[in-house]
């Protein structure tokens, strides 16, 4: 039944990977045999068929424990019939505008699908249990593979074969760098489980910008390529102790006050401390974010501050697609629990003459969410605002020669997952280590590079000198 269940997945990969193409207009129920057939050589054809089969085995074995947990519920009668008509679902799904509009959302695809079935009892709610279950977590894997796998074009088709290797090489990543949520822990599951799904969704991903190498990709996985940086920290009426990370500073506390100048990762930082929110206990690298609800808000996307702006408001002018069929009555229970977190982006891209309204703001949220953690940031300031909210204060310090040594290489190495062109890849191992040689021996570019934002410009200037 898993060999149906491997075709079956296979070609939904092949058809969602080429529907993005002109290649996807002559598609008809068999997307791996269409696109095999038009490679030609029946070598070609298994080789291609073994791919995305090989693919859709990745998938399966990364379950497999969980499906044996999962199976045990279900007679193995019913249980053959259930997995055939999941099977089967996967294998009619039409690929249509709606799942693109989605942005290619494993919740988007799992609704279908369930809906989609035919032979599950609907008043039996231990199969419509199982079937969810199971359909959830394959349809999670399937959408991240189809979010990080290069974009096709038709002069490409062929490189799939050609570049099986490094293509299997980017969905490694997927599986090492993502899980599903756990939603039998209550941290992951009913609203919490959504809307932290959204979260990861939403926030996972970077931007490269400046690029000119059109066979790279412009944006890329955060997981792969963060570095916690150190901090001089200052605990309440201490004096500040410098080189603690910044991931272990904020492991201990309720308020703080995250300082550095532009270019200096704050708007990552807090990026990043919203993805530890959807980490078990043990993966997070900030342990006590772990299944924490995260609001994450833009201070440059309000217009105005006053006592009539509630949180909620004002996350939705920072991110509206996340609040969309939100729960506020679950939200508030979150936030009387402590079980919230708000990450609150940039005090110094208030105007001037509305930070102290700002600074109002923030300590009346404070004051709401009192067993809540909040996270500010901010450059420095001459006209700093006053807070009444006692925050500990974290300065965020140069990179280290190891921090750029490590960014640049992390840099290039998720630059990289996105790559079908064999000689590119090699020309960006030899822009890297090109970099890594100049930083080492040129002392002005290693003081330029003291930063993220300026070490990253580095990167994609060498890079799009040395791979055009």
């Amino acid at each position: 039944m898993l060999i149906a269940f491997s075709k079956s997945i296979a070609n939904l990969l092949c058809t969602v990977w080429f529907g993005n193409s002109p290649a996807f207009q002559a598609l008809s129920s068999d997307a791996v045999a269409y696109a095999t057939d038009k490679w030609g050589a029946s070598l070609e054809k298994r080789s291609a068929d073994r791919f995305f089969e090989e693919c859709a085995d990745q998938i399966l074995s990364q379950s497999a424990n969980y499906f044996k947990v999962e199976f045990r519920k279900i007679d193995k009668d019913r249980l053959d019939v259930l997995l055939s008509d999941i099977a089967e679902a996967f294998k009619n799904f039409k690929l249509d505008g709606r799942f693109s509009a989605a942005g290619y959302s494993s919740e988007y695809l799992t609704r279908t699908i369930v809906d989609n079935l035919k032979l599950v009892d609907r008043k039996i709610s231990a199969e419509v249990k199982l079937c969810e279950n199971i359909v959830e977590r394959i349809s999670f894997y399937v959408c991240q593979y189809v979010q990080m796998a290069p974009n096709f074009v038709p002069v490409s088709l062929k490189q799939i074969v050609e570049n099986q290797h490094e293509i299997k090489l980017v969905l490694d990543n997927v599986v090492k760098l993502t899980s599903p949520l756990d939603k039998d822990d209550p941290n992951f599951s009913g609203d919490s489980g959504r809307y932290l799904s959204d979260i990861r969704n939403s926030l996972r991903m970077i931007q490269i910008f400046g690029l000119s190498t059109h066979s790279i990709r412009r944006k890329y996985p955060l997981e792969s390529s963060y570095i916690s940086l150190t901090v001089s920290s200052q605990k309440m009426g201490d004096g500040f102790d410098s080189g603690q990370k910044v991931d272990n500073f904020l492991d201990d506390g309720l308020r703080f006050m995250v300082v550095g100048p532009a270019g200096s990762g704050k708007s990552t930082l807090l990026q990043w401390a919203a993805l530890q929110c959807c980490e078990t206990y043990e993966k997070s690298t900030i342990p006590r974010f772990s299944g924490l609800v995260p609001i994450f808000i833009r201070l440059r996307s309000q217009l105005e501050f006053s006592e009539k702006i509630s949180v909620l408001d004002a996350a939705k002018r920072s991110n509206s697609n996340l609040f969309i069929n939100f729960n506020e009555e679950w939200f508030r229970n979150k936030v009387e629990k402590g079980e919230a977190l708000f990450l609150i982006d940039g005090i110094d891209e208030v105007p001037s003459n509305q930070r102290q309204s700002a600074a109002q703001w923030i300590d009346d949220l404070a004051g709401w969410a009192s067993s809540c953690p909040v996270v500010v940031t901010t450059r420095p300031l001459s006209d700093e605002p006053i807070f009444e909210t006692e925050f500990q204060y974290a300065h965020l310090e140069n990179m280290s020669h190891d921090d750029i040594e490590r960014f640049v290489s992390y840099w290039h190495r998720a630059v990289s997952s996105g790559l079908l062109d064999e000689e590119i890849t090699k020309r960006l191992n030899s822009s890297r280590e090109k970099l890594l040689a100049a930083i080492s021996s040129i002392s002005s570019l290693r003081a330029l590079a003291t930063n993220p934002l300026m070490c990253a410009v580095l990167c994609a200037i060498n890079l799009d000198r040395n791979c055009v």
